[in-house]
């Protein structure tokens, strides 16, 4: 009898950087977000968005085929321009893989500070997607400060009690 040893399947992944054009709301990028989600979960992708003084960074894993065909749409989706891809290698396993599309809406401070690091460099000395070390970095606190699926009901759960309780005192 032999022994078939089967190669484990690869995600495929993107990054990149895109400027918003200008006007985009932000109720315009929640509702990208809502419907990006829907699309994303169907279509086996995971990922991450963030939206901040005007500039998309956001990271896709998934199938190569499903991936490819995504950014294309992405490239030609007139919501934004210049975009720039910073990363486009495979992966054993996904980095975002509890999200469909993971998006952090909160200000938090070390994040905005990072971001801005990184828009610094991106839009003074055109970073590509050859110097990794600043991507990386960003990529590991980005993904770092997302909630997981446990925290994000947990924090729902308390959003809903405070509301709850708002409305019976009124």
């Amino acid at each position: 009898m032999t022994t078939t040893i089967q190669k484990p399947e690869l995600f495929h992944r993107i990054v990149y950087f895109s400027r918003a054009r200008p006007g985009l709301d932000q109720s315009a990028v929640e509702e990208l977000v809502r419907s990006a989600k829907i699309k994303n979960f169907s279509q086996g992708i995971t990922g991450a968005l963030l939206f901040e003084r005007g500039y998309f960074f956001q990271v896709l894993e998934g199938p190569k085929a499903g991936i490819e065909s995504l950014f294309r749409a992405i490239q030609n989706d007139d919501r934004h321009t210049d975009v720039q891809l910073l990363i486009e290698d495979d992966l054993a396993n996904r980095e975002f893989d509890h999200w469909s599309l993971a998006w952090n809406r909160e200000n938090d401070k070390a994040l905005s500070e990072h971001f801005e690091e990184l828009t610094a460099s991106i839009s003074a000395s055109g970073l590509t997607r050859h110097d990794l070390g600043m991507i990386r970095k960003f990529l590991v606190i980005f993904h770092g400060l997302l909630p997981t699926p446990l925290e994000k009901e947990s924090m729902a759960a308390v959003r809903r009690a405070a509301a709850t309780r708002h409305a019976r005192s009124s």
